[in-house]
């Protein structure tokens, strides 16, 4: 089981830090680097990073070949990733939105479900599409 701070990594971008050894020494988060002194950030793209140009690719592959996408909780609002819907469209995918407000691309879908994720979701799978 993940626990919160697995997935941590140096903000230096060296490879192998843990947070283990941070909890280990009993220190407060973010830890710093032992190794460089940089602090440890999860590893995700915050908001106003830009993202890793290898995963972007790799999205965009697998939407170019999908048969559904499902964007769930999401602005679409930001590109590169806000592309990606409309790819998948152009390509000959369904659609499925899960948000709680309009997006700009709900005029696009195969199916519209306005509300929480947590609510939603779980009837989804109920459906067949």
């Amino acid at each position: 089981m993940d626990r919160p701070g697995d997935d941590m990594k140096r903000d230096s971008g060296e490879i192998g830090a843990s947070i283990q050894y941070a909890r280990q020494l009993g220190k407060d988060l973010p830890p710093p680097c032992l190794s460089c002194g940089g602090r440890l950030k999860p590893e995700v793209v915050f908001f106003g990073e830009p993202l890793p140009a290898e995963a972007l690719t790799s999205a965009a592959e697998v939407v170019a070949e999908c048969d559904l996408l499902i964007a769930i909780g999401s602005s679409l609002q930001i590109y590169p990733a806000a592309s990606l819907p409309e790819m998948a469209k152009i390509n000959g995918a369904k659609l499925m939105i899960v948000n709680k407000t309009p997006t700009p691309f709900d005029h696009l879908t195969d199916a519209l479900l306005c509300g929480n994720a947590n609510d939603i979701l779980p009837k989804v799978f109920e459906w067949k599409l």
